[in-house]
């Protein structure tokens, strides 16, 4: 992480490395949110580098060791109990997880570049299921660092792709062959998804079907979601180059097909690809996931792999693709097992590190970070999340509304109703126009648009929503065409089953309708 103006005379000078740890058996809404992230180890990347990174992870892993041995003495409910914990995963991208982990840090350095799989750069071209590589193990991998020191440990190691023996196989029920998962962000986010896009441009421009010009002036119109604004894609100068941040890459693919599918034929090889490609995705960002998906999620990537552009190489992270379904099993949704949310724990670090003395400017970052986080358990703000509330105003609701709430809240005709342009919930805002999803099935989901947020006089958030019901859902924009139904709801947003909220969003054709992209995958 660079400190400073990475144009400026002190570039590299104070860049530093963080390793960030979470706490897996608290709820994922909490464990996601920045202040549950805390920051285990900041140094300077040239000390690391001197070093080695084995060296500053040393005190770490002899308490790690120390807490799984022997626990730690815990005041909890009134009596003396002894707590333990062990590491789960270790999480990073490519490249810093191949140094952790001992493995060759360069792909084209190794013959047998995956660290879950024992493929070369030949097979991984043609076998696209996980059944069809040999999995490395701690047992092989152990026996493969230990002749490293051979007389022909040189070859083993361009062949193995293996540097060193790394030291988190010194703890007990820890392998780097393991547990140290694959990233979505990185390998499909800043990976498989802009080098897929590129492709299809490139394709879909010398096809005639649309241009550059065309493209970023439909994405300049698009009628973004609130909770999208920040997120916007930056327009596209070149096919070759699509200088987007993971986010704004997510978003783009998204909604790609409501901004340019109204232009390419239906049934398309090379559009289908791309479909495949965000059907794989959204069950890779789905926050629940069952068994049956992570199989479904294998065939996907199989059949993807098998029809993709023509004479098009599979790069490395389009072959640890094939790792996802597995890894699923082993660990969760891959959604809570990705380094997203810690590389948006980087900016607070950023903002700490920016001081005018930089003479030790790891114990700034460490201090003020624990500053922080002291505030944050005395003020009871690690594991709460309290409702904000934007401005209010008393407000006339309509009569059908006023029937809604004595049947279902018992107000009367003299009940106080506050109007509120706005609820933080559950690290979501809801605002007027948003959607939810009020039911879901595998044929017709029910969606409620926000007309209107209320609180009560006993402080109930409640939502008054339109009801859309699903016309039919139409894959070639990957979306749910949706119409008004007239009817209205009222939800407490206590109550809500699903809190996610969308963005209904229309295409460019001339008679397009309202459709519903739902962003991930939900279970039934």
């Amino acid at each position: 992480m660079e400190t400073c103006n990475p144009l400026g005379s002190s570039s590299g000078k104070f860049k530093l490395g963080c390793v960030f740890f979470t706490l897996n058996n608290i709820r994922p809404l909490f464990r996601s949110a920045l202040k549950s992230i805390f920051l285990l180890i900041v140094a300077k990347s040239s000390t690391i580098k001197v070093n080695g990174i084995d060296s500053v992870l040393k005190p770490f892993l002899t308490d790690l060791k120390t807490l799984h041995d022997e626990g730690i003495e815990v005041r909890f409910a009134g009596r003396n109990e002894v707590w333990k914990g062990a590491l789960l995963a270790f999480l990073a991208d490519n490249l810093a997880a191949h140094e952790l982990g001992g493995f060759k840090e360069s792909f084209s350095f190794a013959r047998r570049f995956c660290r879950s799989c024992l493929t070369d750069k030949i097979k991984s071209q043609s076998h696209f299921r996980e059944s069809q590589f040999v999995i490395r193990d701690r047992e092989s991998h152990s026996k493969l660092c230990s002749r490293l020191s051979d007389p022909d440990g040189s070859s083993i190691s361009v062949e193995f792709g293996i540097n060193r023996c790394s030291s988190l196989d010194s703890l007990s029920e820890f392998s780097v062959v393991e547990n140290m998962p694959h990233d979505i962000m990185h390998d499909l986010f800043e990976g498989v998804i802009p080098y897929e896009l590129k492709l299809l441009l490139r394709y879909c421009i010398n096809e005639s079907y649309f241009n550059l010009p065309t493209l970023n002036h439909r994405l300049s119109a698009f009628d973004f979601g609130y909770s999208e604004i920040g997120d916007r894609p930056a327009s596209i100068e070149s096919e070759q180059k699509l200088r987007q941040t993971a986010s704004q890459m997510w978003l783009l693919a998204r909604i790609f097909p409501l901004l340019v599918g109204d232009l390419i034929p239906r049934g398309n090889s090379n559009w289908d690809c791309l479909l495949k490609l965000l059907k794989i995705c959204e069950i890779c960002t789905a926050p629940v996931l069952s068994a049956d998906s992570a199989a479904y999620l294998e065939i996907l990537v199989e059949e993807h792999h098998s029809v993709v552009y023509p004479g098009v190489t599979i790069i490395p992270k389009m072959h640890f693709m094939i790792h996802f379904a597995q890894q699923i099993l082993k660990l969760g949704p891959l959604i809570q097992a990705g380094t997203m949310r810690h590389e948006a724990k980087l900016r607070i670090i950023k903002r700490a590190a920016r001081v005018s003395n930089f003479k030790n400017v790891c114990q700034t970052v460490a201090k003020r970070h624990q500053h922080l986080l002291c505030f944050y358990i005395h003020s009871n703000q690690l594991l709460n999340t309290p409702i904000k509330e934007g401005t209010s105003k008393q407000h006339l609701v309509t009569f059908n509304v006023q029937l809604l709430l004595k049947q279902q809240y018992l107000l009367t005709e003299q009940s106080v109703v506050i109007i509120l342009s706005s609820v933080f919930y559950n690290g979501i805002t809801y605002k007027p126009n948003a959607f939810l999803m009020l039911s879901y099935d595998a044929l017709e989901p029910t969606f409620g648009k926000i007309v209107t947020l209320m609180k009560t006089e006993s402080n109930e958030i409640i939502l008054v929503l339109n009801q859309f019901v699903t016309e039919y859902y139409d894959n070639h924009y990957r979306s749910f065409c949706v119409s008004e139904s007239h009817q209205t709801y009222l939800h407490s947003v206590h109550s809500l089953t699903y809190y996610n909220i969308f963005h209904a969003s229309r295409t460019f054709a001339k008679d397009s309708k309202l459709y519903l992209n739902l962003r991930h995958h939900f279970e039934l």
